[in-house]
């Protein structure tokens, strides 16, 4: 039975631009573009790095996963954990876990099940600007699972999108809305406001993300962790590994503090 083999293709690379440099008495610092802030608040508390709040929805919907050519992919939902160290910030980091991801594999006659596993939560950083940073875990990077796939496959750091390690501006690779839910009776005593506000996070473009493993020499010969050409990535012979790409769309509902309030404040 041959083992499953990841497709691989041609991606162009992009040309870094090298900027002449210029004195720093003569150049004008541009203005930065308001992106609104992320807003929490815990009941008879405040919320600091040494006393953080947790944000939490198991409320969910995977819409879309690709992952280097893999057919079929499905997942049953996402959950979301977020260590909230302020009441006011332009960034949330969120710890993002993919709930029972598997993909049709066809032997003969029989359809069996492959499953694809992240060894850990994808850590995010959300930008209010619509951008958002997948960082590294540790010293290692976020470790991928492909049923009958043999190779390693990491996650490395990257910037989504790309263009905004470089520049400001407001991106679409995420959007954020807030839902108010009332409260009466005895619950007036927390939420005094009459309500308590609940953060809705939706991934749109996240796109050509980046994942990459070591191949067994032979390329789409090996027998356990090669690799064919395709659209999905490439070799890189001066890394001596396979550059792949993924994508997915995700909808976050009823992101919640417990006895608090979480949401999104856009810019006036």
């Amino acid at each position: 039975m041959k083992s499953l083999r990841i497709m691989i293709g041609l991606v162009v690379a992009a040309t870094a631009l090298a900027l002449a440099a210029v004195p720093a008495w003569a150049s004008k610092e541009k203005p930065k573009i308001p992106t609104g802030n992320f807003i929490a608040s815990v009941s008879g508390g405040t919320i600091t790095p040494a006393t953080p709040a947790i944000a939490k929805s198991t409320e969910g919907e995977i819409s879309k996963l690709t992952f280097g050519g893999i057919p079929g992919l499905e997942c049953k939902g996402a959950s979301s954990v977020s260590k909230v160290e302020e009441e006011v910030s332009p960034n949330l980091n969120m710890e993002l876990s993919f709930k029972s991801c598997k993909f049709p594999r066809h032997i003969g006659i029989f359809t069996g099940g492959g499953t694809l596993k992240f060894k850990e939560p994808l850590h995010l950083q959300l930008h209010a600007n619509g951008s958002v940073k997948i960082m590294t875990i540790g010293l290692d990077e976020t470790e991928v699972h492909v049923g009958g796939f043999k190779c390693k496959i990491t996650i490395p750091a990257q910037e989504i999108p790309l263009s905004a390690e470089s520049k400001e501006g407001e991106f679409e690779a995420v959007e954020y809305s807030t839902e108010k839910e009332t409260v009466e009776g005895s619950k007036l005593k927390k939420f005094p406001r009459g309500f308590f506000e609940l953060l809705e996070v939706e991934f749109v473009k996240m796109k050509s993300l980046a994942f990459v493993y070591k191949p067994e020499e032979g390329g789409r010969e090996a027998k356990h962790c090669g690799y064919t050409k395709d659209e999905e990535g490439q070799f890189n012979p001066e890394t001596g590994l396979v550059e792949g790409k993924w994508a997915f769309e995700a909808d976050l509902e009823e992101i919640k503090i417990k006895n608090g309030s979480i949401g999104f404040e856009p810019p006036v």
